[in-house]
């Protein structure tokens, strides 16, 4: 097999070598919205591209040609850059952070349903008492180039604990018409210089359990687990 190309993309034959990149796109849960699930690890996927490197069914009676498919660099540039958020993108933000920030506690098991928007908006006033204004907090709008359409938005604050500064991100969200084009990477590598410039080394965050395609994410940009909550929902008595 050799590598195919034309005009607007590129056929490679798949190998152990595109388990890295091939893990954040297999792991968007949307994918499997009727079938299957996403890889369970990073060296799952890799090990099981290593086995179809051999071209054959299990039996021998079948050759299967695997591929991975690349657009052009060309296809895929682009200069995402964040920009301060402006104050009337921050009341459209604010609105929409607290409802998501509830779907995702209820979907995680953590809060009932009847009040999470409530525990929510409480959540959001106290981490942000003063708005775009609140001491320590970064608020950006993340624009598909500098002059052009906003298509997410990223949020991080200065924390200290232990006597050590750094970085949390506490939200970033890209609207659905702009996702699965880079901009979600782009924006936590230009996030990097910004967080250095503050004099802090390093840079957390909190993924929910039930988001895969985040997860995979992370670990691509080499963030690592420094812990893990796990909850067991118990049915009623008798049950």
């Amino acid at each position: 097999m050799q590598v195919i190309e034309i005009a607007n993309l590129r056929l490679e034959p798949q190998t152990a070598e595109h388990a890295e990149d091939m893990f954040v796109v297999l792991s968007d849960p949307a994918i499997y919205e009727h079938e299957n699930a996403p890889p369970p690890s990073l060296e799952w996927l890799r090990t099981r591209f290593a086995r179809l490197e051999s071209r054959r069914s299990p039996d021998g009676q079948e050759q299967w040609l695997n591929w991975a498919i690349r657009l052009p660099t060309s296809e895929l540039e682009h200069m995402t850059a964040l920009v301060p958020m402006r104050q009337e993108a921050f009341a459209a933000y604010q609105e929409s952070a607290i409802v998501g920030y509830a779907e995702d506690n209820v979907a995680a098991g953590r809060w009932p349903a009847d009040d999470a928007v409530a525990r929510s908006r409480a959540d959001f006033a106290n981490s942000l008492p003063q708005g775009l204004a609140t001491p320590d907090n970064h608020l950006f709008e993340i624009k598909d180039d500098p002059d052009g359409p906003t298509v997410g938005v990223i949020w991080f604050a200065v924390i200290e604990k232990n006597g050590i500064r750094s970085a949390f991100v506490y939200d970033v969200e890209i609207a659905p018409e702009f996702r699965r084009r880079g901009h979600a990477r782009a924006a936590f590598e230009a996030l990097e210089p910004i967080v250095r410039s503050l004099g802090l080394s390093s840079i957390g965050l909190h993924v929910f359990g039930h988001n895969p395609g985040a997860q995979a994410l992370y670990q691509s940009l080499g963030y690592g687990v420094t812990g893990v909550n796990m909850l067991k929902a118990l049915g009623k008595s008798g049950t």
